[in-house]
């Protein structure tokens, strides 16, 4: 009787832990189970399909401005009348032209001014496609005490194709004022009693050209020439 009760315990202890095991195993399968959810809801999905947020451009593509072409300069003309005739007449300033009241520099010799050639490797400093040539720098002097405006006007002998003419920062102009209440420089070189402007003289194309200078008692003119 005691053999069998014996045995019939270690039957029911096999059998609580061949159970037991059992539960072990499922418990493992659940763990595992639940990582394997918890990994694939947290990872990134690996086949993903880029898209675009980049809106579609159906407007005109934006091009650079092009640079107009420097144009070539002709020849100068001939028989073009250009004046000779300046004077050191101030100790102060280079060489001018004029008289009374007013004056201004001028290169000395048959006025003829000459353009180098032209490349797009080398390309010149002194041509602005909307206004032409610069050809000179020109200082005014006007004085002494004079208190009346000068009148610059420049033309094309030929055609009276327009001089322009610009004093300072001002917008070139073939009419030009000079205001002795209202001088570009703040002192003239000249002293007391002067007005002074700095200026630029600029041609649209080769030719023979005119500058008249007036004032309301008088005037004076000189005539130059411009190409290459």
């Amino acid at each position: 009787m005691s053999s069998e009760i014996q045995y019939a315990r270690l039957g029911l202890s096999s059998v609580r832990k061949e159970h037991e095991g059992m539960l072990k195993r499922h418990s493992i399968w659940i763990l595992v189970t639940f990582l394997l959810l918890l990994t694939g809801c947290s990872s990134p999905a690996q086949n993903v399909i880029s898209v675009s947020t980049k809106s579609p451009t159906n407007g005109p593509t934006a091009t650079a401005t092009p640079i107009p072409p420097i144009p070539t300069v002709g020849s100068i003309p001939r028989n073009c009348p250009t004046s000779n005739s300046t004077h050191q007449v101030f100790s102060q300033l280079a060489p001018v032209t004029g008289r009374t009241p007013v004056w201004a520099t001028w290169s000395p010799g048959s006025s003829v001014f000459r353009e180098g050639p032209v490349t797009t490797s080398n390309p010149p400093t002194n041509y602005d496609p909307a206004y032409g040539w610069e050809i000179s720098k020109i200082v005014w002097e006007v004085g002494p005490n004079y208190t009346h405006t000068i009148t610059i006007h420049g033309y094309g002998l030929s055609n009276h194709t327009p001089v322009l003419i610009q004093v300072g920062n001002d917008t070139p102009t073939a009419n030009a004022v000079l205001d002795p209440h209202n001088p570009d420089h703040p002192v003239s070189v000249l002293g007391d009693g002067w007005a002074e402007w700095g200026s630029y003289l600029v041609v649209p194309k080769a030719g023979c050209y005119g500058l008249d200078v007036s004032w309301p008692t008088g005037h004076w003119t000189l005539t130059f020439a411009f190409g290459a």
